[in-house]
């Protein structure tokens, strides 16, 4: 389990060479988590809540853009999670598949550039059972499985700097129609309940 650090805070155990680093980021901008109506294409980077994945029965992509993170590109990432906040009670039946973006250096999703449907997804994902989750809540429920696997495979992408932000996309491929709510950075425009990335690494 990684503990949470505070926004941005890393941490080094063991020392240097073969020590484990914990770092976090959280979402620090409303253009850096955002929904695409997959139907029509249509980006919306203003809102409050993040549906994952659908918003009535618009089927939802989710892109997430994680900066500052300076991962070297020879670490060995042991584990990741994001952390969502709940913003409604829901404990229907979920699973939702988790990508990562192999664009080098990518920017966010502002109007004029790339789309969350337009970004180069991983070969790897991982397929997220969704928990019950509760009003307000913030814990191992709102907790995405272990993504470590999506984090490796961006590294080790040919071109990867470890100045580059990371780009993690969310949806639904299943024929369900469930839903979790979670709060944006937009909810209240600060890092303190906006999705954040939790990684462990080896270096």
């Amino acid at each position: 389990m990684i503990i949470p650090f505070g926004f941005l805070n890393k941490t080094v155990s063991g020392g240097g060479g073969g020590g484990t680093t914990s770092i976090s980021s959280a979402i620090i901008a409303g253009l850096d988590d955002v929904e695409e109506i997959i139907s029509t294409a249509t980006v919306s980077n203003n809102q409050g809540t993040l549906n994952l994945c659908y918003n009535g029965t618009e089927q939802q992509l989710l892109g997430f853009r994680f900066t500052s993170l300076n991962i070297p590109a020879t670490a060995t990432i042991t584990s990741a999670y994001i952390q969502f906040q709940s913003v409604a009670t829901n404990s229907d039946a979920l699973t939702l598949r988790i990508r990562g973006g192999l664009d080098l250096a990518p920017t966010n999703f502002d109007w004029d550039k790339l789309k969350p449907s337009e970004r180069t997804p991983t070969t790897s994902f991982v397929d997220w059972a969704c928990g019950n989750w509760y009003y307000l809540d913030k814990t191992v429920n709102e907790q995405t499985s272990d993504i470590s696997v999506i984090l490796q495979e961006i590294i080790e992408n040919t071109g990867y700097n470890s100045a580059d932000a990371i780009v993690i996309l969310i949806k639904d491929e299943t024929s369900s129609t469930a839903s979790r709510l979670a709060k944006a950075y937009n909810w209240d425009n600060n890092t303190t309940n906006s999705p954040k990335l939790y990684i462990e690494y080896t270096y």
